[in-house]
């Protein structure tokens, strides 16, 4: 119970941090808006995963901050081991999450719900 507390608290300190170093990076090809929604530890911190978002009107721009992002992984790791009060930096991995596909599936299922509620009647 208390190392899921621990392993809550570590992710949610990651989770902030790696928000504030990805908005301070100087890269020209890091463009559009980045969210990092949540990160994974592993049970013995680890192995990091980093679920990211990357909204722009431009897919060339989403495709380069991608490129960029996973070529700074190093930098991130580094910049997050100065301020992580643990022994071992985790090791960082990152997972790209569509926002578009995700808001077509949602979409799906509020009208699938909808058919639902109104077949019971």
């Amino acid at each position: 119970m208390a190392k899921e507390l621990r392993i809550k608290r570590v992710s949610s300190f990651i989770q902030s941090e790696i928000s504030k170093i990805i908005s301070q990076l100087r890269d020209e090809r890091v463009k559009g808006i980045i969210s990092v929604f949540d990160v994974e530890l592993s049970k013995d911190l680890k192995y990091a995963t980093v679920k990211l978002s990357i909204f722009s009107s431009e897919k060339e721009d989403i495709k380069s901050s991608i490129r960029s992002l996973i070529k700074a992984k190093s930098f991130i790791r580094r910049s997050l081991a100065k301020t992580l009060k643990t022994i071992h930096s985790p090791e960082i991995f990152f997972e790209f999450i569509n926002l578009d596909e995700s808001m077509k599936v949602f979409e799906i299922l509020k009208e699938v719900k909808g058919d639902l509620e109104y077949d019971s009647k």
